[in-house]
């Protein structure tokens, strides 16, 4: 598999240098043409790849995790998935009317609900979003799960690989992504927002691995950004993933012996992804 995966690419790699050798000569972009001809020998390295096979696995068993909603017709029987269905319904008719802030939906519960201040926000406006490109409720629910599930194997793996070589961060990948909880929260629970919530889990612990580790811009960002969509996710879910995090910025607090910086710019970060959502 390794050697036709590197066969491949040598071959794709071949096609293009000879497309771009062709534009380069009609329209004279020679020295724009080395620039990208010195890039294109990159996919001669295995190592490259390597790295897009892995990517490539954890999209294949991301879409297999999520393949029987798009197989069978309808949803599973679950507690929560109907709600959410709703949302994104309600989302997408009031963005569609032109109320890109949602308040107000008139088709909830008969008389109408504010369900535009009381729903998982993320969730309800990336599936009215994808429902502008899908134009079906039902399948645009199934992509924003197949997103979830996607990222959150991706983002975990890179966490992964902060302290493990790539064949051991992506076998960890491959357990968090079937935990049965998980399954449970998809098949059985319907709890939409609770499964994308973990998306973000890995990136506030990629955020405070930076934060420790003279990348602190990348890390402040990260946890802004994280903090914010989980609150706008599932807000619940961030005391629940209080007691990983946290605990995980101890460690690194007493592994690094540094003290003050960290817990200023990891306080203000927080507060700053906290104030991001106070429109929710």
């Amino acid at each position: 598999m390794l050697a036709a995966s590197v066969f491949a690419m040598k071959s794709f790699r071949r096609a293009l240098l000879r497309t771009l050798n062709s534009f380069g000569s009609i329209f004279g972009w020679s020295t724009r043409y080395e620039i990208i001809k010195k890039a294109a020998v990159i996919i001669n390295d295995t190592t490259f790849v390597l790295f897009f096979m892995k990517k490539g696995l954890l999209f294949i068993i991301s879409l297999l995790f999520v393949l029987d909603l798009f197989i069978n017709k309808g949803q599973p029987a679950t507690f929560d998935g109907p709600t959410h269905l709703t949302n994104i319904a309600m989302f997408f008719k009031s963005m569609k009317s032109g109320e890109w802030h949602v308040t107000w939906t008139d088709g909830f519960a008969n008389y109408g609900m504010p369900i535009g201040l009381i729903a998982q926000q993320t969730t309800s406006y990336l599936g009215a979003i994808v429902n502008f490109f899908a134009n079906n409720i039902v399948l645009s629910y199934n992509i924003v799960v197949f997103i979830g599930a996607f990222l959150s194997a991706l983002f975990f793996y890179w966490f992964l690989r902060l302290y493990f070589r790539p064949a051991s961060a992506f076998v960890g990948a491959v357990f968090f992504h079937l935990a049965p909880y998980r399954i449970i929260n998809l098949y059985i629970r319907g709890a939409l927002p609770e499964f994308f919530a973990s998306v973000f889990l890995p990136l506030l612990l990629i955020g405070i691995y930076f934060l420790f580790n003279k990348k602190q811009l990348k890390g402040f960002l990260l946890i802004v950004i994280s903090i914010a969509f989980l609150v706008l996710t599932h807000p619940m879910m961030l005391i629940i993933y209080s007691f990983i995090f946290v605990p995980y910025f101890f460690y690194n607090m007493y592994e690094r012996k540094q003290r003050f910086a960290p817990i200023i710019l990891f306080s203000a970060a927080f507060l700053i992804g906290i104030g991001l959502t106070g429109y929710y």
